[in-house]
């Protein structure tokens, strides 16, 4: 009888384990997600595209573990804490590790390294083409020019140069992730950032010097040389032309990216 008890509480602790040891971890696909979780939120908001979330894991006393698929060949692990001033996140990507905290000031901080900026030079010129009472109803970002080609879009409205950006890491040791992040705070941030573009620019980086912890940018921004900035009644183009370098002082080899701001305009009702 004592032996028969014996081998019921055995069974009563191993299905009880079995239990216990389900629930300290579980998984949420990403559908499941809904566009409310402030932290999906926020990643997208510093160019980690939300569609690319496959799925979060949850442990029990734990905080979660958002996974990206960012590209065909880079997976992202990411936990996202929240401290007083900022948000502290830790990215692993197969055998790379970064920690990037980013402050409610606006400044990030990778593996405890200040990224620093210098001090852009800004070129302004007033390009106020049409006046009149219009509000903008739909923005979208192409690679090229909905109306002419790129050849059109030489009426310089302004440029914008960092002529060094220092990480604090070489570009070997940064995760996909975290380079998206900071490099889309002074890519225009109003274009957004794929992470696919990024990883062009990554990738370019290390080729040319991994060592380097330092990257350059310039920006020029245009509009069509006849029209202005409304090429029709209800529609403004603008032509960004980027380029970034490997290293301080714009030197190394370059990558280029134009991306082009269309906005469909409206009248208010009157």
């Amino acid at each position: 009888m004592k032996r028969i008890v014996s081998l019921c509480l055995a069974f009563v602790m191993v299905f009880s384990l079995s239990t216990s040891a389900f629930a300290a971890t579980s998984r949420i696909q990403a559908d499941a997600i809904t566009i409310n979780d402030d932290t999906v939120s926020f990643l997208d908001m510093h160019h980690i595209e939300r569609e690319k979330l496959i799925s979060v894991e949850a442990e029990t006393g734990s905080a979660k573990t958002y996974i990206y698929q960012l590209t065909d060949t880079v997976r992202s692990e990411i936990i996202v804490e929240e401290k007083e001033n900022s948000q502290f996140l830790t990215i692993k990507e197969d055998s790379l590790v970064n920690t990037l905290e980013i402050t409610n000031d606006g400044r990030y901080i990778l593996n405890g390294n200040v990224v620093t900026f210098s001090d852009g030079e800004v070129l302004r010129f007033s390009n106020q083409d049409i006046v009149m009472p219009l509000y903008a109803v739909d923005t979208y970002y192409t690679e090229t020019c909905p109306y002419g080609t790129v050849r059109d879009y030489t009426k310089f409205v302004k440029s914008n140069a960092e002529a060094n950006i220092s990480f604090g890491t070489a570009f070997a040791n940064i995760t996909l992730t975290a380079f998206t992040a900071i490099i889309g705070s002074f890519v225009n941030p109003i274009l957004g950032l794929s992470t696919s573009f990024a990883l062009a620019i990554l990738t370019s980086f290390q080729d040319y010097d991994p060592h380097s912890q330092c990257a350059s940018y310039k920006e020029n921004q245009y509009v069509h040389k006849t029209k202005g900035s409304f090429v029709t009644i209800e529609k403004s183009v603008l032509m960004y032309d980027m380029e970034l370098w490997p290293l301080a002082n714009y030197e190394g080899t370059s990558v280029n990216r134009i991306a082009v701001v269309n906005k469909n305009w409206t009248r208010f009702s009157k």
